[in-house]
């Protein structure tokens, strides 16, 4: 540092145990004071989750999916943000000032899509970098990265040394809070034993050892308020909720597909009530062969939208105003964590995230087409990164070229 300059190092905003993690992973050669008067201050947002100043939300047992919006570099979960809606459902009015932010700008909206109406002058939603110069009395951090679904981390949790993007990211967003800090995250991913000691290994260390933990599974509002668990009877549910629904949306990554026999009524019913509509949509991911699960195969013989698409990388389902997610896949034996939402906004963000656009690919709404040659269905692949989308429409069993020259020449037709 220049003779002529010198650090401040009193701050503010943050209370004490929460100024001293951003302190010690951020601000090492110049640590970061606490101001005295910051102690006497009153605390003016309370929410029965934010019992401490550092909570942490730690969703490894949950194994939520981390997924791309079709093929684009950023990303969101949908576990995640259902557990937001629960923290929401279960913030009482003594809460004029809080914030939910991600690193990640479609989890920020489908965050937004949770603010009630009536906090949407005091409460924000938001991603990190859009939130720097902000502040609220309560600030909940989603990170989204689960290493799952997209199974690398990003390199703002990977590569957090000293003056890294990732390092500077989390300064922001921790320390944005003046009470309550809760930090939502697959901590078993995000902080690996053995891995790199720099700022964010060091931030994520200090917030396990001191911050309150909140079980995923224990939240105030989690069976009462708008996302539940659900445990037993899931087709039963899944079935209750398409019978209600004006569209039904399926994402389903490679699995058997049992349940989707026992849906096939409803599945019926919806589409016969406008068979031009786009009432039914289900994705499935193929397997290694190319082909379709037979449930999926007699699915479509019996009317249903089944599109087959690589990579699925959600296991989740909009019903109308409905979003289900699991952690494995919704209508395999073995589902995993499932959760379900009802909220208008939230699943119509959802729905808008999810849905397939039509291109040199056809999408969402559309019925796939068959390979010209094996009569096989042509299988939508998705691609890309760095926000650059690469979307085609391929067979799996003959030369992809030659497919996609006849899939384009159908279209034309």
């Amino acid at each position: 540092m220049p003779a002529r300059l010198a650090a401040l190092t009193e701050q503010y905003r943050m209370r004490e145990h929460i100024g001293h993690i951003v302190s010690t992973a951020f601000y090492p050669e110049s640590p970061l004071v606490t101001a005295p008067s910051v102690a006497g201050r009153a605390i003016r947002s309370r929410a029965p989750w934010a019992s401490a100043q550092l909570v942490v939300v730690d969703t490894s047992g949950m194994k939520a999916r981390t997924a791309r919006r079709q093929g684009v570099f950023s990303r969101y979960n949908l576990m995640h943000a259902q557990l937001a809606a629960a923290l929401v459902a279960g913030t009482s009015e003594q809460t004029p000032d809080l914030a939910l932010i991600s690193p990640f700008a479609p989890q920020a909206r489908l965050l937004e899509s949770l603010l009630p109406e009536a906090h949407r002058d005091e409460w924000a939603a938001s991603t990190v970098h859009r939130f720097q110069g902000g502040e609220r009395d309560i600030v909940v951090y989603d990170t989204v990265d689960s290493g799952r679904g997209v199974s690398r981390l990003h390199r703002w949790f990977t590569e957090g040394n000293t003056g890294s993007e990732g390092a500077r990211l989390l300064n922001v967003a921790a320390s944005r809070t003046r009470d309550h800090l809760v930090v939502m995250g697959a901590l078993d991913h995000l902080h690996p034993h053995g891995s790199a000691r720099d700022p964010v290994w060091t931030f994520f260390a200090h917030l396990l050892d001191r911050a309150t933990s909140l079980p995923w599974d224990h939240l105030p509002a989690f069976s009462r308020g708008v996302t539940e668990r659900v445990t037993s009877g899931i087709v039963d549910r899944l079935r209750d909720d398409i019978r209600g629904a004006a569209t039904v949306d399926m994402w389903l990554p490679r699995a058997p597909v049992r349940g989707l026999i026992e849906l096939l009524p409803e599945l019926r019913s919806s589409r016969d009530n406008d068979p031009e509509s786009e009432a039914v949509n289900i994705w499935i991911e193929p397997e290694a062969d190319g082909h379709l699960p037979t449930e999926a195969l007699y699915a479509r013989r019996e009317g249903v939208n089944v599109r087959p698409c690589l990579p699925v990388l959600e296991s989740c389902a909009v019903f109308g105003d409905v979003v289900w997610s699991a952690g494995e896949s919704l209508l395999s034996p073995s589902t995993g964590v499932v959760l379900r939402a009802e909220h208008h906004a939230f699943a119509d963000a959802v729905r808008r995230m999810q849905r397939r656009r039509s291109g040199l690919a056809p999408g969402s709404g559309r019925p796939g087409d068959d390979c010209g040659r094996c009569r096989r269905m042509l299988v939508r692949y998705e691609q890309g990164r760095a926000g650059q989308p690469d979307v085609r429409y391929e067979c799996p069993a003959c030369d992809r070229t030659a497919a996609g020259s006849n899939a384009n020449r159908r279209r034309r037709s």
